[in-house]
């Protein structure tokens, strides 16, 4: 054992092929920052024996773990929370030019979406949570700051694990780099995009473990109800989404994110997510008597009948599909 710092700290995640058997496909990414919750409950034996003291026996009921990651958007290692919070990948190789791959993500409709293994070793512990999947997902891109996200994961409570960690440098987005597009319901995206100052979207799984006979640890764990919401900001110099989020106008939006080259390509490295309709749930303008006016506006995402889609991912890498 040692004095450490936690910079320290390796991690890696990795896609499980049987739920709750360690991923074989493990890979390490940086992160800004990982938490590990072990959230247990614990029963007492409190019943009367002529004594006044309260309890004479206690143990664990349930065991689990809430493990938070959080770090920057990067080129290749994203597609693994697009498959953990979409569940459904589609790749087309050499598209839209040979040695550039494109991966297309959908909501797989069940309540069964892959489930992860995450390591993490800081020299003192070497473990692994198993059976971990996705709570929620978050993105956050704030103008002169890089382009970061948040991640939440349900499962077993760490074991023992025995990982060496090796990093493969990724490209990075940053805010610069980023675009956002509003158009009407079925229409096309197009223009140089909204001059927003910040903007999050969360995709929230409502994920929820289930316990059974036999054990003290999740038997199961469940995704339940799927939503996407967010929020972004401008300067209030237009009317434009006051009178969208009065007269409750639906609209789709495209958050593009497009940067760098992949090697022996012209093709940028992007992510992008559409919305096939949204409507602004929230408005205002809020601020002190010195502050520049700005808009401060929230959003839900609908199912979209014709789109067949409440949102839809795509990544464009050099990576193989089977590394998701």
């Amino acid at each position: 054992m040692a004095i450490i710092i936690k910079r320290k700290t390796a991690v890696g995640l990795g896609r499980e092929t049987n739920y709750k058997t360690e991923s074989t496909q493990l890979v390490n990414f940086g992160v800004q920052d990982i938490t590990i919750d072990i959230q247990k409950t614990t029963i007492l034996n409190q019943q009367m024996y002529a004594r006044i003291e309260d309890t004479r026996d206690s143990r664990i009921g349930t065991e689990m773990a809430q493990v938070t990651l959080s770090g920057i958007v990067e080129s290749a290692f994203f597609g693994q929370f697009f498959r953990a919070a979409l569940g459904t990948l589609a790749t087309t190789d050499d598209t839209p030019e040979s040695g550039a791959n494109t991966h297309a993500f959908s909501v797989l409709n069940t309540n069964q979406h892959p489930s992860y293994s995450i390591i993490y070793d800081d020299g003192n512990q070497d473990m692994v949570v198993l059976g971990a999947r996705l709570q929620s997902l978050k993105k956050t891109i704030v103008a002169g700051d890089w382009v970061n996200y948040e991640a939440v994961f349900v499962g077993n409570p760490p074991s023992t694990a025995s990982e060496s960690a090796s990093y493969v440098d990724d490209f990075l987005f940053s805010a610069d780099q980023a675009t956002v597009r509003m158009a009407a319901v079925g229409g096309s995206f197009s223009g140089a995009g909204i001059a927003l100052s910040s903007l999050d979207i969360t995709i929230n799984k409502n994920t929820e473990p289930y316990f059974a006979f036999g054990a003290k640890t999740p038997n199961n764990v469940i995704n339940k109800q799927f939503s996407v919401a967010g929020t972004f900001s401008l300067l209030h110099d237009d009317s434009t989404y006051y009178d969208l989020f009065r007269n409750h106008t639906l609209n789709a939006m495209e958050i593009v994110l497009s940067g760098g080259t992949i090697p022996a390509t012209s093709t940028p490295y992007s992510v992008k997510i559409v919305l096939p309709q949204i409507h602004l749930s929230t408005w205002d303008n809020n601020g002190g008597a010195e502050e520049v006016v700005t808009q401060n506006i929230a959003f839900n995402a609908e199912y979209e009948e014709s789109a067949s889609a409440m949102i839809t991912a795509q990544l464009i890498n050099d990576q193989a599909g089977t590394a998701y």
